[in-house]
C-alpha cells in the first residue's frame, strides 16, 4: 500500500549555511547579555503580561509628569534602560516564536513521513522473517529491540505502540499520536485529577477502548464515565471508577494518518 507523503522539503547547502551563520550571529549578540534561570527562579520572577505592560507604561508616564513622587532610591535611568532592552527582546521573541512555530509544524510532518517510511520497511522485514526469507530474522530482531514504545524487558512487539503520559494537572498538552498507536493515561492520576478533556484535531480517528480488548469499549457500566461518546472528536473523561484496568487507552485507528491532539487535564489534583 502506498504511503501518503505529507510534505516534501529540501534545503540547499547554501541555505543551510546561510541560516546557520545567521543563528550564530544572533547567539553572539544575545549570549553575552542573557541570563539562565533555574526552574525555581522562573517561578519566582514575574513575566509581564499585556495588562501589566500597560500598567508599567502608564506608571512611567506619570513619573515623567510627576517626578516629585519618585522614591529617592529608585534609579529611573536604570528603569529606562530595562524598558528599552525589554522592548527590543519582546520584538525578537515574537519573531522567533513565529519562526519556531513554522519549524515545529514542518518538522512534525517530516517526522511523521520518516516514521511511516521506517515502519513500512520494519513491517516488511517482519513479514519476510515470518516467511523464513534468508537473512531477515537477524535484521528483524535487531530492529525489534529498537522499536519505539516497546516495553522495557519485553521480547515481543505488537502491532501497535503504547505511549504513557503522566501529565501535570492544569497544563495543556499537545500530542502527536502516530498511526495505530495508543495513548494510555494512568487510572490513579485520572481519578485524582478532575477528569481530562481530549480534543482530536484529526485527520485520523481516535477511539477509546478497554485495556483488555480493543473491541471492548469502556462504558459507564464498566466504571468509565465518557462524554459525549467514545468515538467523538471531542472526548471528556471524568473518571475510571472501579474499572480493573490501570490505564484508560485511546487508539489512533488509522493505519496511515497521525492524530493531532490537545489534552486539557482539569485543575484539581489530590495528592
Amino acid at each position: 500500500m502506498a504511503l501518503n507523503n505529507l510534505i516534501t522539503v529540501e534545503f540547499t547547502t547554501q541555505e543551510v549555511n546561510s541560516v546557520n551563520n545567521k543563528l550564530d550571529g544572533v547567539e553572539q549578540v544575545i549570549a553575552p547579555k542573557a541570563v539562565n534561570l533555574t526552574p525555581e527562579e522562573r517561578q519566582q520572577y514575574a513575566k509581564i503580561s499585556y495588562e501589566m505592560n500597560v500598567f508599567v507604561d502608564k506608571v512611567r508616564a506619570y513619573m515623567a509628569t510627576n517626578p516629585t513622587l519618585i522614591p529617592s532610591w529608585l534609579d529611573v535611568a536604570e528603569m529606562d534602560k530595562d524598558i528599552a532592552a525589554r522592548t527590543v527582546l519582546t520584538a525578537w521573541h515574537n519573531e522567533l516564536t513565529k519562526l519556531l512555530e513554522m519549524v515545529d509544524d514542518t518538522n512534525m510532518l517530516l517526522s511523521t513521513d520518516v516514521y511511516h517510511s521506517a515502519l513500512a520497511y520494519y513491517n516488511n522485514v517482519k513479514q519476510a522473517s515470518v516467511n523464513n526469507v534468508p537473512g531477515t530474522t537477524t535484521i528483524f530482531q535487531d530492529l525489534q529491540q529498537q522499536f519505539p514504545g516497546r516495553p522495557a524487558g519485553s521480547g515481543t512487539s505488537g502491532g501497535s505502540t503504547t505511549t504513557v503520559i503522566q501529565a501535570t494537572p492544569g497544563s495543556k498538552i499537545t500530542f502527536n499520536l502516530p498511526a495505530s498507536h495508543k495513548l494510555a493515561i494512568n487510572k490513579t492520576w485520572l481519578n485524582n485529577a478532575n477528569g481530562i478533556h481530549l480534543l482530536n484535531q484529526g485527520p485520523a480517528t481516535l477511539k477509546l477502548f478497554s485495556g483488555t480488548s480493543e473491541n471492548a469499549e469502556p462504558t459507564t457500566g464498566q466504571g468509565v464515565n465518557v462524554s459525549p461518546s467514545t468515538t467523538a472528536t471531542d472526548i471528556y473523561v471524568t473518571s475510571l471508577g472501579n474499572a480493573t484496568d490501570n490505564f484508560i487507552l485511546f487508539k489512533n485507528t488509522s493505519l496511515t494518518q497521525t492524530a493531532y491532539m490537545e489534552a486539557n487535564p482539569m485543575l484539581l489534583l489530590i495528592p
